[in-house]
């Protein structure tokens, strides 16, 4: 058990309270010890028995059973706790007795949010490199982190400025994917900015470019083309199931063309309503 804890939970030194909170919550709720961090301790339990007939006295019996399954859960919690704490940290609560009372202490102390621990998340973002000849999910989630984690301490980066700090990573393979979707208005609005419909383009054009053996279509992308739909991008339009978007990028030999872009990104986005001189004719 000891070596699944080391395995999952770091150790906390101060500067990691945000990543080792989230990981010994998991771990404490996958042993069933979570509820003892959030809960007070019971009360014992009285059952008063009547005694038989007239002159027999009542029998009261004090149940300890749910004061003993805390106090052993506590006890688990408050070790494990314990165990992933930096010994200059440790040395600090050596006589709490309580997991409940460890876990609000180290939270008061080391999660408050701070410009240190912010810039620590942005300067992960900005050195965060999208590779060029693979698969780049794993360094796509490791950005959608930073800026996840930049939001739980206050310093939420805007949705149109994550657009463009992924549009700016993006790999030479995935040139065409970033000029369409610098010509999309929607995509740079703050208010309708996507950053999971960049990050969707950018997981088709390398499964495209895999299947594909790296060729790329050299027809330049049309402004025109791409400018013909101006309404704001919503929450039902851009959920493209992965088919569609396989069938999208197997369009014209599986090649990552004008065509598929476009079709790509435009089904992502609502249709323009109709204009009243087209509905009067």
């Amino acid at each position: 058990m000891t070596s699944t804890l080391s395995t999952f939970v770091p150790v906390l030194d101060g500067t990691n309270y945000q990543q080792w909170s989230a990981q010994m919550k998991s771990y404490l709720m996958a042993q069933g010890q979570w509820a003892v961090v959030k809960s007070s301790r019971p009360s014992p339990s009285s059952v008063t028995t009547r005694g038989d007939g007239d002159t027999a006295e009542d029998i009261t019996v004090t149940d300890m059973k749910d004061v003993l399954e805390f106090d052993e859960k506590n006890s688990k919690a408050l070790g494990n706790i314990r165990l992933r704490l930096h010994h200059t940290i440790a040395y600090q609560w050596n006589d709490e007795e309580s997991a409940a009372t460890l876990w609000d202490a180290l939270s008061e102390k080391y999660g408050k949010p701070g410009l240190p621990k912010a810039f620590l998340e942005f300067k992960g973002a900005m050195e965060t490199h999208i590779p060029n000849n693979t698969n780049p999910s794993q360094a796509l989630d490791k950005l959608l982190t930073h800026f996840i984690r930049l939001k739980e301490i206050g310093f939420e980066l805007p949705k149109n400025v994550q657009v463009m700090m992924l549009l700016a990573k993006a790999p030479p393979s995935m040139e065409v994917v970033t000029q369409a979707m610098c010509q999309k208005t929607e995509i740079l609005n703050q208010e309708t900015a996507s950053p999971s419909m960049v990050i969707q383009a950018m997981c088709q054009s390398w499964e495209t470019h895999s299947r594909t053996g790296g060729k790329t279509s050299s027809k330049p992308i049309s402004l025109a083309r791409l400018s013909n739909q101006t309404a704001p991008l919503n929450s039902s339009s851009s959920k493209t199931s992965s088919a569609e978007m396989r069938d999208s990028a197997a369009k014209g030999k599986g090649e990552l063309d004008e065509e598929n872009v476009v079709e790509l990104i435009n089904k992502q986005l609502p249709q323009k309503p109709p204009s009243k001189g087209c509905l009067n004719s």
